[in-house]
């Protein structure tokens, strides 16, 4: 985590993980460090969840530029378990803004169909970024 001043607190880390709360911001960061089996996925975004309903947060930025793109049976499991325990547990105003690698990117802007990053709805608003600046901006204007 390279969040420049900004005081963070960590809240959980592991050799594949780190979860940092930036309370000026209010804003859950999560960082991967490496590459990780499917089990380590659940582990971690399970521990990000109880860290979001413990500190009431829903503004969260992840770090997986160096994890790189999860697999399909991950991205599955993210939509089909975390994101709908996201918004029963908040109901409204999810944020969560993606920090990629320049490659991981562009293969996502030219799999959009209209070429936007940006998914935004009531419940939860997503937005991928090459720049941790950006993401965080985007995040903050949001609160």
């Amino acid at each position: 985590m390279t969040s420049g001043n900004l005081p963070a607190y960590a809240l959980y880390q592991s050799g594949s993980a780190e979860l940092f709360v930036l309370p000026e911001s209010g804003i859950l960061w999560l960082t991967w460090k490496e590459n990780v089996p499917s089990a380590v996925i659940q582990e971690v975004y399970d521990q990000l969840f109880r860290q979001m309903q413990s500190h009431q947060i829903k503004h969260i930025l992840i770090d997986i530029s160096r994890r790189g793109r999860a697999s399909a049976a991950d991205e599955t499991w993210m939509m089909r378990e975390f994101a709908p325990r996201l918004m029963e547990l908040f109901r409204a105003g999810i944020y969560l803004a993606y920090l990629l690698n320049p490659q991981h990117y562009q293969e996502l802007e030219e799999e959009s169909p209209n070429g936007s990053m940006e998914s935004l709805s009531q419940v939860l608003s997503m937005n991928y970024f090459r720049e941790e600046k950006n993401a965080l901006d985007w995040l903050v204007a949001k609160l």
